[in-house]
């Protein structure tokens, strides 16, 4: 054997450990999932949480009940009204790694605009006590709360004081979008701190959410918490194993995407959001999804998700792009030649306790706010869009306003 071949041997083979070692380090990163611990669902309905639906007069209902299905309703009535709807819930076996749980689901349609409503949820011999909603016309203006990274690690009740926070000081939100990382992992204790840091507001308040990768088990090719599309039945009927979805409140046109997901998911993503852009008619579109596509950690950061969805999000009339995962606060839009920002802007931010050093601006970055949790209030009033970002302290720390 010649040296030439012995000193490719050689590289080879130091290549080879070297990848060998950095697999072998970052295992539990990549596919290390925790062991859940046997849990067993409650007996009575539990876990009830109000979302929205395709459109201002829908909303929907999800919640858990024991391990079987048994016959679920909802009665609705329209406050002042004498009149009461009893609308059949749909039930589902979710298995996980720590037990069995039976989710449910009901749709209420065709909500008259400007309403006030209550519902009581009956399931097998066990009901709820009464909670209250109110709807919004088409043409009214309205809010939103966006909030990022929640993933809590702790037991001091940090999101649960956050929630109320939010909840007192912006009680005129029509519904509240969570932008990924809900839990901290795919475990029943965790989707139990979740829920029970948001009792009082989810059964009235409608709540939207992304899936985060903390939403996910980690395998060679991840697979989402079925917990996680029970619990926000919009994406039930997923579009090709894809949870993404669509929506119009008021004059604005939202779209859910999934960024965990593999590339050629992404792709399929990238053809869904395309075509929901293509026959969009609203005046405003906001789109979410967990990675942001502009990344303040690194270039190379989300490069798959950048090369297949950024050219789309530019070409069509999109004004907002609300992301995480970066664990900091950040505002980026490209500008033109005379350095004016273009549309889209793209927003970055969580609300939980951890932080990365390596957040940083970037040549496009108009906005940045590292190693501080914030939510956002996004406000939509005739032909303005307007974002605010605030601390839990009530500090207003950026704004920004998109005008029509």
């Amino acid at each position: 054997m010649n040296k030439k071949r012995k000193y490719l041997l050689l590289v080879i083979s130091l290549l080879l450990i070297t990848i060998g070692g950095m697999v072998w380090q970052r295992w539990n990163v990549w596919f290390g999932n925790r062991p859940e611990m046997p849990f067993t669902s409650k007996p009575y309905p539990h876990r009830i949480l109000l979302t929205l639906g395709e459109n201002t007069n829908q909303r929907i209902l999800s919640w858990q009940h024991d391990s079987v299905i048994q016959q679920a309703t909802v009665k609705l009535t329209k406050l002042h009204s004498t009149d009461t709807l009893v609308i059949t819930a749909k039930g589902n076996i979710v298995r996980s790694r720590g037990g069995v749980t039976a989710f449910y689901t009901a749709q209420l349609n065709d909500l008259s605009s400007n309403a006030q409503y209550a519902y009581q949820v009956l399931s097998g011999e066990k009901q709820t006590e009464w909670y209250q909603f109110k709807t919004t016309s088409t043409n009214s203006p309205f809010s939103f709360m966006y909030i990022g990274d929640v993933q809590d690690r702790d037991t001091s009740n940090t999101s649960k004081q956050a929630f109320q926070y939010i909840y007192q000081h912006f009680p005129e939100a029509d519904f509240w979008a969570f932008g990924g990382n809900q839990i901290e992992r795919p475990m029943n204790s965790y989707w139990e701190a979740f829920m029970n840091d948001l009792d009082g507001i989810r059964q009235s308040t409608p709540i939207i959410a992304i899936a985060g990768n903390h939403e996910y088990l980690k395998y060679a090719i991840r697979k989402i918490d079925d917990r996680f599309t029970y619990t926000f039945p919009y994406f039930i009927n997923n579009h090709n194993n894809n949870h993404v979805f669509t929506f119009v409140y008021g004059n604005v046109r939202f779209i859910l995407l999934d960024s965990n997901r593999e590339p050629w998911y992404i792709w399929q993503q990238r053809n869904y959001l395309k075509e929901v852009l293509k026959n969009n008619s609203s005046l405003f579109t906001v789109v979410m999804l967990y990675h942001p596509v502009l990344s303040n950690k690194s270039s190379w950061n989300n490069a798959s998700i950048r090369l297949m969805m950024d050219p789309i999000l530019s070409q069509y009339p999109v004004d907002l792009v609300l992301q995480g995962h970066e664990h900091g606060y950040a505002r980026n839009s490209k500008k033109d030649k005379s350095g004016t920002s273009k549309l889209p802007i793209y927003v970055s931010s969580h609300l939980s306790k951890k932080f990365y050093p390596s957040f940083k601006a970037t040549k496009i970055t108009d906005a940045i706010i590292p190693n501080t949790a914030l939510f956002q209030h996004i406000k939509v009033d005739n032909n303005i869009l307007t974002l605010y970002s605030y601390t839990l302290q009530g500090e207003k720390v950026d704004s920004v306003s998109i005008v029509k």
